[in-house]
């Protein structure tokens, strides 16, 4: 798993809350930005969309795992259709 290393036998907590947190999609979010705006825009139109950005990703992330903790009771599906 993301910040174990099988040869020294350690593991780097700060690595793995960083992936949890999704660091490295938000640093691949504002790579891709700054290089290809266009492959950015399709790539994360979703987020985008949202108002997520590379910036507030792991602040998103945070709330939700929060909203998660606070109430972990699966929320009513929508029907896909109407």
């Amino acid at each position: 798993f993301p910040g174990y290393n099988r040869e020294e036998k350690s593991f780097d907590a700060d690595f793995h809350k960083k992936v949890i947190m999704g660091g490295h999609v938000a640093e691949y979010m504002g790579t891709l930005a700054e290089e290809d705006a266009d492959q950015y825009k399709k790539l994360f139109s979703g987020y985008v969309a949202a108002g997520i950005t590379a910036d507030n990703l792991e602040e998103v992330i945070a709330k939700t795992h929060a909203a998660i903790r606070a109430d972990p009771s699966p929320s009513v599906k929508k029907p896909l259709t109407e």
